[in-house]
């Protein structure tokens, strides 16, 4: 993002160079997600005693913001 609005800015004439040119990204890996098992859902539902923390593990579990164990 910081790119391209510096980008315009120098189309502007407003700044003499864009100094993100320079910058090398860092390579992104992708990492296979594994997704849990109903079995694997239903312990970590058993081992949550707090009822607090409980509604939010539904959540993740149920909407699929908890894909994978860590």
């Amino acid at each position: 993002m910081l790119h391209e609005a510096l980008r315009q800015v120098f189309k502007n004439g407003l700044i003499s160079r864009n100094i993100t040119e320079a910058v090398t990204l860092p390579k992104i890996t992708k990492k296979e997600m594994r997704l849990l098992t109903s079995d694997e859902q239903s312990r970590i539902l058993k081992l949550c005693t707090n009822e607090n923390n409980r509604i939010f593990i539904i959540l993740a579990l149920s909407t699929g913001m908890c894909l994978e164990l860590v």
